[in-house]
Order: C-alpha cells, then structure tokens, then sequence
C-alpha cells in the first residue's frame, strides 16, 4: 500500500467519513504520525527477539563516498585516510547490508572493532564497514567510489528522496510504496485512533461544522 492510501484512510476515519472543512490535520503530520507507530513497533518486534519482515526495509541505490581523514578533526590529521559517505544516513532503526554497486557486500565491523580487525588471520584485508554518527565508514580500500546501503529508516520519504534522480528537487517524490507488510496497517491505524487522533478530536470536535475557531484562553466563541 502507497503512502498517500494509508494517509487517505486515516483522514477518512478522522472525518467519519465526511467532507470536512475543520479538520486542520495535514496529510503530512499524519505521515509524521505513521513513521513514528512503525518505529515504535519495530522496536517492539526487536526486544521481543522476533524477525523483522524484509518489507520493513529499503535500500539506498547510490552514496558517495569521500576521503578524509580519521581523526575528522580540525586542528589535527593523523594521516590515516578512511573512507566515509559524503551525506549521513537518514535517521534508522537499522542497518541491514552495505555493499559495492555490482551487489558484493562488505563485512561488518564496528568503530572499536575495526581498529583490530588487521590483525585478523582470514579477514585483515578484506573490505568492512562500521557506522558512526550515522555516516557509513569503509576500510581496506582508499579508492572505492559509491556504496548501497540497506536498512530500516525512520522516515521512509527521505531514502526514496535520496534514490531520485533529481536532487536539484529532492520533494519531487509525491507517492510511494510504504516499506511496512499490509498486516501492521490496522495495528497502527488503532494506536492513532486511540492516541493522537484521539486527543485531536477531543480539542477539534465542532459540531457545527461551520469553519469557526474554537474558544481559546477562556474567551467566548463568537
């Protein structure tokens, strides 16, 4: 199911079902909302020790990566080149598998771990990877030029941005297919209707349907 269809249906629901002109919620705050639900289940899923089902995750296609050096330090360079993604990551939950472009994956390591992994008898010179600050660090290699990385992300929209190709509007995607399997929809449909669209509703509630702002700071509705 797209996003735009998830969002429909809980405008739908806000509004009974009926054209409403009170209904202040925007498409994009219940997309907020949506995001938020999906990572608190799959947050849920992981203490609970269950597998993720993969249509949690997405994949960007294409990242850069760049020189530098690894103390990333301004007033210091220990002259030891690294090579890390140009842009950080979206915000995620998870990171799955980074790999070249042709589909060959990369061992993953970790900011500590990494520094001891040359003296590794079978791995010490194999490509890894670690993140830190949500940018993506490569080793054993000073020439690689792009990556993929797959994972679960806070904010879906924001990968299928970075995977358009046109970065000179990166709002250019308006619909896309939500990376959640159909059979959570109504367990996040009920949290909101039980939680935020709850307590919207309770301040928003005009019977009237007439458009006029509600009484606020004790002032009398005209």
């Amino acid at each position: 199911m797209t996003i735009k269809e998830i969002v429909y249906n809980i405008q739908n629901l806000l509004n009974r079902g009926q054209q409403s002109d009170d209904n202040n919620m925007s498409d994009s705050q219940i997309e907020f909302i949506v995001n938020y639900h999906r990572t608190r289940i799959l947050e849920e899923e992981f203490r609970r020790g269950r597998r993720v089902d993969s249509d949690f995750f997405q994949t960007i296609n294409c990242i850069k990566l760049i020189r530098v050096d690894l103390a990333e330090c301004c007033q210091v360079e220990l002259g030891c080149p690294i090579l890390r993604t140009e842009e950080a990551l979206p915000m995620f939950v998870k990171l799955n598998e980074v790999t070249k472009l042709d589909g060959t994956p990369l061992s993953m390591s970790n900011s500590l771990r990494f520094h001891w992994d040359k003296y590794s008898k079978f791995t010490a010179k194999s490509l890894k990877w670690f993140e830190r600050n949500n940018y993506v660090y490569v080793t054993n290699n000073t020439l690689l030029k792009w990556i993929r990385v797959t994972g679960i992300f806070d904010d879906p929209r924001k990968v299928e941005d970075m995977n358009s190709c046109d970065k000179d509007n990166p709002c250019v995607v308006d619909d896309y297919e939500y990376p959640m399997p159909n059979k959570y929809l109504s367990e996040i449909t009920t949290r909101i209707l039980k939680g935020e669209m709850y307590l919207y509703n309770l301040y928003r509630e005009d019977k009237t349907n007439d458009s006029q702002d509600l009484p606020r700071n004790g002032q009398a509705a005209e």
